[in-house]
């Protein structure tokens, strides 16, 4: 048995780690989380769209194989 304490902390008066932002999309916290009951802080969202493919677009354009590289000679037939 190891002599290592746990990984948690039995102290109440620790608060722990606080959470970070759940991100987009992320359902709604539980109110009172927070410092001292405040609601958490929320980056504002980012109005910029420039330089992202339009909706419906892909990001990237697969090419064809036959666009890509020098054209290979043919194989000899055997």
């Amino acid at each position: 048995m190891s002599m290592m304490p746990p990984p948690f902390s039995a102290d109440p008066s620790d608060e722990g780690i606080p959470a970070a932002d759940p991100g987009q999309g992320a359902p709604e916290t539980a109110p009172g989380f927070g410092v001292e009951e405040e609601e958490p802080d929320v980056p504002a969202g980012d109005e910029d769209d420039e330089g992202r493919p339009a909706t419906g677009e892909p990001p990237f354009h697969t090419p064809d194989p036959a666009e890509i590289g020098e054209p290979q000679p043919k194989r000899p037939e055997m």
